[in-house]
């Protein structure tokens, strides 16, 4: 028993002894452990983590197959102090072929396939970007060679407008469109130096024959065009047949390359636009060069060199362009009447027929092809149709070196005007002329007879644009007659000017006579009875300035008394009373309507007084005939009584503006009373400043204040003074007589 336990305790110190060792060792050992394995994982295709718990290894990441599964465990198994090995390896699948493929198009280009290693996806992606992400990973690529095979197959594709690169396993495959040769030998070129044990293989279509752009048309003289040669991408053929006009034939090619010098399409369009301008010639377009060759008219010479002009840098332009004429000489036939003006001719090439014929249509007009050196013909032309506006109608004929000039003038003046302008022709020109005219050249001389009666006639001559309405309508005269000549020179506005001032005088003339000899005016007329002819005569002089004579006297000739008439000025009919015309009025007498007539009356004339006196004014007869004929008719018709009052401003004496008013009401009732009205009837009073309407401080207000008053009223009857009681009954009847009274003018 003691030797077991003996034994016992011996092989307990042992092992205890061993397990000290161990605790002291299992970091280090470990760590080796750790240090081998990830030794041992080098080497792989894909990475491989290894981690280690004590002596136990773990094995994770991607095998590219199962040998190389089984390579990597083996040699985990073969570490030294390892205990179990735990396998999480993926083993990657296989395929079969190896494919990658990328498709180029207009939108991109779009790249699909497998991926042999991470590595080599963070590389690709450099190329293709993210399309790199869609790549599958897989196992069964040839060799390490086959990213570099993909890489100059990309290489290759980018040669190609478009197309497809495959790589399957080792064989790189491109198709596609190469623009040009150079492209398609630039495609190829791009695969010839493939990983031994690669191959290549092409199906490239070559879309251009990478020759030079060129062009060349040809036009005849009867516009047909010609084209061949090789266009750009830029330039359609129906842009191209737009230019020239012409339809593009089978012998032009359509490239669908841009050339490499901006411009090339517009320049070949220019060139096309400068050959639409020749007679005939051709044009040739090629990489840098444009030159223009032909027949044309100036015009169209001009006009190719404007395009020609228009070249931008780059390019070099060449023209050789020569005339031509028919050898007609240059000549114009304009003939211009009421309904227009024609014209047709041969102009010099640089002499546009709008410069000449302005805007007279010109599609008779051609320009020649050749120029007047000597610019005679432009000189004379010009100077001809400028003859010919001047007249009313005729016709200009220019031949060569000789001009005629035929027609109708509005006066001598202008006759003499447009043969002035043909007298100083360029030298070896002749000119002839056969003109006629509408007026003699007289200045303007009318006369205008007015009666009261009749209204106006007209005759002599009168200015130009003035009729006989202009007249009657400055005096303001309905009645108006005459057949006046209508002359084509002189101003109305002076002669208009003075009748329109003498219309204001008719109401006071029985006749005028006006009579203007070119702005110079004299005026003989006859006042109506009772009008104070100096007065008069002063206002007519004053109206029509210092540049008229004015006579005015009395009449002396009138009908007999009842004689009537309309008043063509004031259009009232009258009828001539005790030597007067005075207007006849219609209404029933009594003291509203005389009152209302009399207001009517007054509102349209003033009765007025020549300034610090009693004396009716030149314009107040006309005022003082209507107003007795009112008072003749109210006085006779009824028992009514009528008080002129007059009164005044209050500047001056108190007693000598009531003296003055007195002198002035009483000139009224003498006027009245010489036409007709019954004496009895007709009080004149005057009121001097004491019943002013308006404020004396202004001088409107002082105006209003200077005035004739007529105040309506029936009869008081007078009673003897019996009773008190009597005697306020008397005085309350003439307190509600009816009384009324109209306030007039100066």
């Amino acid at each position: 028993m003691r030797k077991l336990l003996g034994g016992a305790v011996v092989v307990a110190g042992v092992v205890g002894t061993g397990w000290y060792g161990s605790a002291n060792n299992a970091k280090t050992m470990q760590a080796e452990i750790t240090n081998a394995a990830a030794t041992a994982a080098q080497g792989t295709i894909h990475p491989i983590e290894t981690s280690v718990s004590g002596r136990d290894i773990a094995v994770s990441g991607i095998a590219n197959s199962d040998a190389e599964r089984d390579q990597i465990l083996a040699a985990m198994d073969n570490l030294d102090g390892r205990r179990v090995v735990r396998d999480d390896l993926r083993v990657l699948e296989t395929a079969s072929p190896f494919q990658f493929e990328a498709v180029k198009g207009v939108d991109g280009t779009i790249h699909s396939g497998m991926i042999p290693t991470e590595a080599a996806r963070v590389v690709i992606a450099e190329r293709i970007g993210e399309d790199a992400n869609e790549l599958e990973l897989m196992a069964g690529a040839p060799d390490a060679n086959w990213g570099d095979s993909v890489d100059q197959g990309l290489n290759g594709l980018d040669a190609l407008r478009g197309g497809t690169l495959s790589v399957a396993d080792n064989v790189v495959s491109l198709s596609g469109d190469a623009l040009t040769p150079d492209h398609d030998a630039a495609a190829r070129a791009a695969l010839t130096d493939l990983p031994v044990g690669y191959s290549a293989a092409f199906d490239i279509n070559v879309l251009d024959d990478g020759t030079p752009f060129r062009l060349t048309a040809d036009r005849d003289e009867n516009g047909a065009v010609v084209s061949s040669g090789k266009i750009a991408a830029t330039l359609t053929r129906a842009d191209l047949a737009e230019a020239l006009g012409a339809d593009v034939g089978e012998d032009v090619v359509q490239s669908i390359l841009s050339p490499e010098k901006t411009g090339w399409a517009d320049v070949s369009k220019t060139g096309a636009a400068a050959l639409g301008e020749l007679r005939s010639g051709q044009m040739q377009m090629t990489e840098d060069t444009l030159t223009v060759t032909g027949v044309a008219t100036p015009d169209g010479k001009a006009a190719v060199e404007g395009l020609l002009a228009s070249i931008p840098d780059g390019y070099t332009v060449s023209s050789n362009i020569s005339l031509y004429d028919d050898g007609e000489p240059f000549s114009l036939s304009l003939a211009r009447d009421a309904d227009g003006a024609t014209a047709s001719g041969k102009f010099p090439a640089e002499l546009a027929a709008v410069d000449v014929i302005g805007d007279v249509p010109a599609g008779d007009i051609r320009n020649a092809f050749i120029s007047d050196d000597t610019a005679g013909f432009a000189t004379a032309a010009t100077g001809g149709v400028e003859a010919l506006d001047i007249l009313e109608e005729g016709t200009l004929i220019v031949v060569g070196t000789d001009v005629s000039l035929s027609g109708i003038a509005r006066t001598p003046t202008e006759a003499e005007a447009a043969k002035a302008l043909l007298g100083n022709l360029p030298e070896g020109y002749t000119s002839s002329f056969d003109i006629a005219t509408i007026d003699d050249g007289t200045p303007p001389n009318f006369d205008v007879v007015y009666t009261a009666a009749e209204g106006i006639n007209v005759s002599g001559k009168l200015p130009a644009d003035t009729e006989v309405s202009d007249i009657a309508a400055a005096l303001d005269i309905d009645a108006a007659s005459g057949e006046p000549i209508q002359g084509l020179i002189g101003d109305s506005t002076e002669a208009t000017t003075k009748l329109a001032a003498v219309s204001a005088w008719l109401p006071e003339l029985e006749t005028l006579a006006f009579k203007s000899n070119d702005d110079a005016v004299t005026i003989d007329a006859t006042a109506s009875p009772g009008v104070n002819e100096d007065l008069v005569q002063a206002g007519l002089a004053e109206a029509i300035g210092d540049e008229g004579a004015v006579t005015v006297s009395a009449a002396t000739e009138l009908p007999a008394d009842g004689a009537t008439r309309t008043n063509q000025s004031t259009g009232r009919f009258e009828t001539l009373t005790n030597g007067f015309w005075l207007p006849v009025f219609d209404f029933v007498s009594d003291v509203d309507n005389c009152n209302a007539q009399s207001a009517e009356v007054l509102a349209a004339n003033r009765i007025g007084f020549v300034t610090g006196s009693a004396q009716l004014d030149a314009q107040s007869v006309r005022a003082i005939n209507a107003v007795a004929s009112i008072v003749r008719k109210c006085i006779a018709d009824t028992d009514l009584d009528v008080e002129i009052g007059g009164h005044t401003d209050s500047q001056g004496g108190e007693d000598l503006n009531l003296a003055l008013s007195q002198q002035r009401a009483e000139a009224v009732r003498t006027a009245l009373i010489a036409r007709g009205a019954v004496e009895a009837n007709i009080v004149a009073r005057g009121y001097g400043e004491v019943e002013p309407i308006a404020d004396n401080e202004t001088e409107e207000g002082r105006a209003a204040n200077r005035r004739t008053t007529i105040t309506w009223s029936t009869p008081v009857v007078e009673v003897p003074e019996t009773t008190t009681q009597e005697t306020s009954n008397a005085d309350d009847q003439a307190a509600d007589a009816d009384t009324n009274t109209e306030e007039v003018g100066e």
